[in-house]
């Protein structure tokens, strides 16, 4: 199975998902897409940005609590590039809070 970017033109093979699950991708709103997933290889959380013909991975980001311990999907942040998304925090002796991030610039 694979993720495949319409451009207006063509289908474009973003990424191969056998690497990831739970695969949550959300269009930019500019022709880039922002997808949440489970890397199977790291067992951890990860933000990929389609953007341009590049796929760019980065680690959910952590918080001044605490490192992100789940993430949810991306939701675009309607005239930019960036995004909003859940998380839960681990703060201590097994428990999690929630928390907001931004994703993006």
């Amino acid at each position: 199975m694979l993720l495949a970017h319409w451009n207006g033109r063509k289908w474009i093979r973003v990424l191969d998902i056998s690497k990831y699950e739970g695969v949550s991708p959300e269009p930019d709103g500019h022709g880039g897409l922002w997808i949440s997933a489970f890397d199977v290889r790291t067992s951890s959380f990860v933000n990929l940005r389609y953007d341009k013909g590049r796929l760019v991975s980065t680690s959910v980001p952590g918080t001044s609590q605490g490192a992100s311990v789940n993430a949810g999907a991306p939701i675009p942040i309607p005239g930019t590039n960036s995004a909003w998304a859940t998380a839960d925090v681990q703060v201590s002796g097994g428990l999690t809070a929630g928390a907001v991030l931004k994703l993006g610039k």
